[in-house]
């Protein structure tokens, strides 16, 4: 289940990073060259959506397997206590993109002229800490779906950061 999901988010991204593509006279005549160029050149945002995407995908399929055990009551307060599967992963995926779109931006500024090239480096600081709240996340959440039905108080899921 954990690489349908891996494999899924890394779809998203790519279709996305196609789909951002910029189609000029030429590209129209050879769209494989120019997203092979996109590929080489943007590698560091494409690896960090990766990471976005696939925590927030493990997350949320993994908080979706604990709901639907009836083990868990979800405590992030957007959500509500037993939200839908889709609006978990409505909410999970929106969130990616929103952070997706930060990092967009922050990439754009710095390779811009006069942008500042050390700007990089900042979307570092908050998705690798992300991921592994994430992780953590997904360890209680299966660790909750893995248990036997609750008695009649439901665990609590981790909220979102």
């Amino acid at each position: 289940m954990a690489t349908k999901i891996l494999a899924a988010a890394l779809g998203l991204m790519l279709t996305a990073s196609v789909a951002n593509a910029q189609y000029s006279a030429h590209v129209r005549r050879n769209p494989i060259r120019k997203l092979w160029h996109g590929i080489r050149r943007h590698k560091l945002e494409i690896l960090y959506d990766g990471i976005l995407f696939a925590a927030e995908a493990a997350d949320a399929g993994s908080s979706v397997a604990a709901q639907n055990t009836g083990n868990a009551t979800e405590i992030n307060s957007a959500l509500g206590p037993h939200p839908s599967a889709r609006a978990t992963w409505t909410y999970a995926m929106g969130g990616a993109a929103a952070t997706a779109l930060l990092n967009r931006m922050i990439f754009h500024y710095a390779d811009s002229p006069g942008g500042d090239g050390e700007l990089r480096a900042i979307p570092l600081f908050y998705t690798v800490p992300m991921a592994v709240l994430e992780s953590r996340n997904v360890n209680q959440n299966a660790k909750i779906a893995e248990t036997k039905p609750a008695n009649s108080v439901g665990q609590s899921l981790k909220a979102h950061p």
